[in-house]
């Protein structure tokens, strides 16, 4: 019939064996887990040197000056986040010479009238006066306190230009509406002002574009003689609304172009302050629109007169 066949085998050696292996391997553990452990250290400190040596540099720009940058010639894997970083610090520095360059500005502007102011105050007061000489006197001040208040009006309108919030605005009844508060200071000047406004609604608030008009009028007017004219306007460009007004004044030296809209730079040496103007208007104007998404420049037009622009965006 069948024939039945048993193999047998000593398991007590592959026990033996298993245990030794298991043995070593809980020897190796400690040993390979440091060593992966450290190699992945090494790795890492190699891989992030850079970044530290960049972090290194950036603290000692802080501690030391704005114009130092990061060096990125031999930090390739960073290359391109330094440059970025650069970048922000050219922002930083720029924004930080402006705001330096506008406190210095400023105190020179405001302590002028308040040097007059204080002159003539000690001056009243060296010795008694007449009623007609107090009089005049107080209203030399009155005039120079009128200036401050402009300059520090002025100044406050700068700051906050784009923490307001915008709006809409019929720009042909702002325009009309402006036109008619300055009538009366254009007919006395015997300047004439013509208007021709159409109607376009423009992403700004109508206060704002209000505050712009009036400055770029006042300043029309304040070099405007007698039998000139300006012009205001609106029209459609684009997607656009034009906003401008033009004068036949003694205009704006090309050398200059637009750093007529910073801070305290004034045109020529007409404008100065026996004209009234203090160099800030156009600056409030330039925040005003570029804060609403505009775009405010000088165009030429013509040999004489200044011609300023802006472009607002257009209702979608």
């Amino acid at each position: 019939g069948s024939t039945l066949v048993v193999v047998g085998a000593d398991w007590r050696e592959v026990d033996r064996g298993l245990k030794r292996l298991a043995l070593l391997l809980g020897l190796l553990w400690l040993p390979l887990t440091c060593l992966c452990g450290a190699v992945t250290w090494a790795a890492a400190r190699a891989v992030f040197r850079p970044l530290e040596r960049l972090s290194t540099q950036a603290e000692a720009i802080g501690r030391s000056s704005l114009k130092d940058r990061l060096q990125t010639e031999d930090h390739a894997e960073f290359g391109a986040f330094a440059l970025q970083l650069n970048g922000m610090l050219d922002r930083i520095e720029a924004s930080v010479e402006r705001e330096e360059r506008f406190a210095s500005d400023a105190a020179h502007e405001l302590r002028t009238p308040l040097a007059i102011l204080r002159l003539r105050l000690e001056s009243t007061l060296m010795r008694r006066r007449s009623i007609a000489e107090y009089v005049s006197a107080q209203q030399d001040t009155l005039t120079e306190l009128e200036r401050l208040t402009r300059v520090v009006e002025s100044l406050f309108l700068t700051t906050r230009a784009h923490a307001q919030d915008g709006g809409l605005a019929d720009v042909e009844d702002v325009a009309q509406r402006t036109a008619a508060r300055w009538q009366d200071r254009f007919v006395a000047a015997g300047v004439t002002l013509k208007v021709e406004a159409i109607q376009a609604n423009a992403e700004i608030g109508e206060d704002e574009l209000a505050i712009v008009l009036d400055n770029l009028l006042g300043n029309a007017l304040r070099f405007s003689a007698t039998g000139l004219t300006v012009r205001m306007w609106t029209a459609l460009v684009g997607n656009a609304v034009e906003v401008g007004v033009s004068d036949e004044g003694p205009g704006i030296d090309p050398a200059i172009g637009d750093r007529v809209f910073d801070r305290f730079v004034r045109a020529d040496d007409s404008r100065n302050r026996a004209s009234g103007g203090a160099g800030i208007g156009l600056s409030v104007c330039r925040r005003i629109i570029e804060a609403r998404g505009g775009s405010i420049s000088l165009r030429a037009e013509g040999s004489s007169g200044a011609t300023i622009v802006c472009l607002l965006k257009r209702e979608s």
